[in-house]
């Protein structure tokens, strides 16, 4: 087995990159110099003036846009068990002041909503009406909005609100 002799190795290397390379070669290294900082300064330069933007980038309609621009029905509401049919003949709009209103036709009933950003960033919406028959759906919902709609979770209910 030969054995490794790591000082001679390593002046050889040292030796062999010393004569065969230009960027040793204290001619070419002066040369080299200013051509490489100046890439280097202009590379930096292009980076630093590309890479931003004045312009606003809009990200989509936030929640609280969405919300507030049509009124909406429950198209799924599970908490327990499915109780969908329950508020189905409903229609609810979110009045961009914090009011709800809720319909079924017949009778019109008001409360109250509000919207905010947990420390997740989650939107949350919270409802708050005092109608007996919809006091179920009080709650602090995490909302995320969907291709149709917003689904709407909270602790281990869900409802999907269907746009109009």
């Amino acid at each position: 087995m030969p054995t490794w002799d790591k000082p001679n190795q390593f002046f050889f290397l040292f030796e062999f990159w010393k004569t065969n390379s230009t960027l040793y070669n204290p001619k070419s290294l002066k040369m080299k110099k200013p051509k490489f900082f100046s890439c280097v300064i202009i590379i930096t330069f292009v980076c630093l003036l590309t890479s931003c933007t004045r312009e606003n980038i809009s990200y989509g309609e936030t929640t609280r846009e969405a919300i507030t621009k049509a009124q909406w029905s429950i198209d799924y509401y599970f908490a327990g068990q499915d109780r969908t049919a329950e508020f189905s003949n409903y229609t609810f709009n979110f009045v961009g002041n914090g009011t709800l209103k809720a319909d079924n036709g017949t009778n019109s009933f008001n409360g109250n909503w509000s919207l905010v950003t947990d420390g997740h960033r989650n939107d949350v919406l919270s409802i708050t009406i005092s109608e007996a028959l919809l006091q179920n759906i009080n709650d602090q919902w995490k909302v995320n909005l969907t291709a149709d709609g917003l689904t709407m979770k909270g602790g281990a209910s869900q409802i999907h609100l269907k746009k109009l």
